[in-house]
């Protein structure tokens, strides 16, 4: 346990997080090269599945007005639907902002794009040199250059 909140271990080998606290308080989870993609669920419900060479820092509980965890490398997110506390993966200057959706980011560092992949709901994507954020529709794809520039893909092949 960490504070009010119990780390659990599921049956399938999931890691897991149950309760709440008013105390905010961070894990990062790395997952190795050459590693197999391992699973986390969020203790607001949402879950994750990180790619090898990847890292996730999050907190052990959500409070305030935003869930936000940091990503290095892969991941895949089923977030919770939650209108009143939006979801926030950032990543660099990067922030990617949900509700409630599924969606992969692949920001490994030796890429040359973060690449930010919808397949259900929708999320918008802002840099530190965005005047508004861009919107991603499912199917769509946003490529966020190294230098801030964000360009969409209307369709992309999802497998």
């Amino acid at each position: 346990s960490q504070g009010a909140v119990n780390v659990v271990k599921l049956a399938d080998g999931q890691i897991a997080y149950r309760g709440t606290s008013k105390e905010i308080e961070y894990n990062t989870l790395s997952n190795p090269r050459g590693s197999k993609i391992i699973s986390l669920s969020l203790a607001d419900g949402s879950k994750v599945w990180l790619n090898a060479e990847s890292s996730l820092r999050y907190p052990t509980a959500f409070t305030g007005n935003e869930r936000k965890v940091e990503i290095t490398g892969e991941a895949y997110f089923e977030v919770a639907h939650n209108p009143d506390m939006p979801f926030v993966v950032s990543k660099s200057g990067t922030s990617i902002r949900v509700l409630g959706t599924h969606f992969n980011v692949n920001a490994y560092d030796d890429e040359n794009s973060l690449d930010v992949t919808l397949l259900e709901g929708s999320v918008s994507v802002m840099t530190v040199h965005s005047i508004q954020p861009k919107v991603i529709q499912p199917g769509a794809q946003a490529k966020i250059n190294k230098d801030g520039a964000i360009e969409l893909t209307n369709s992309v092949h999802l497998s």
